[in-house]
C-alpha cells in the first residue's frame, strides 16, 4: 500500500484545553503535510476544533437536506 502524498493531509483530535499543538508531519522526502480544520472522509464532512473537538454540523445539515429532497419526491409521487 502507497500513500498519496498530494491527497493526504493532518487533523488535530485534541480536545486537552491545557495542550494546543500543530502536528508537523512530513513524508520521507522531508515534505510538510498540511493541516487542515474540515475534510471529509467516507463522505462524511468532518470539522476539527483544537479546543471543541470534532463537530458534525455540516454533514448533519447534509443529511437533512438530502432527506427533506427525498421526502418531497416521494410526496409529490404520492399525490
Amino acid at each position: 500500500m502507497r500513500l498519496n502524498h498530494k491527497k493526504t493531509v493532518t487533523a488535530v483530535f485534541n480536545s486537552s484545553r491545557t495542550k494546543d499543538f500543530n502536528p508537523r508531519l512530513t513524508n520521507s522526502d522531508g515534505v510538510l503535510y498540511e493541516n487542515v480544520e474540515t475534510f471529509k472522509l467516507l463522505g462524511v464532512n468532518f470539522e476539527t476544533n483544537p479546543q471543541k473537538g470534532v463537530k458534525w454540523d455540516t454533514y448533519v445539515t447534509n443529511c437533512i437536506k438530502r432527506s427533506f429532497s427525498n421526502m418531497w419526491i416521494l410526496s409529490r409521487l404520492g399525490a
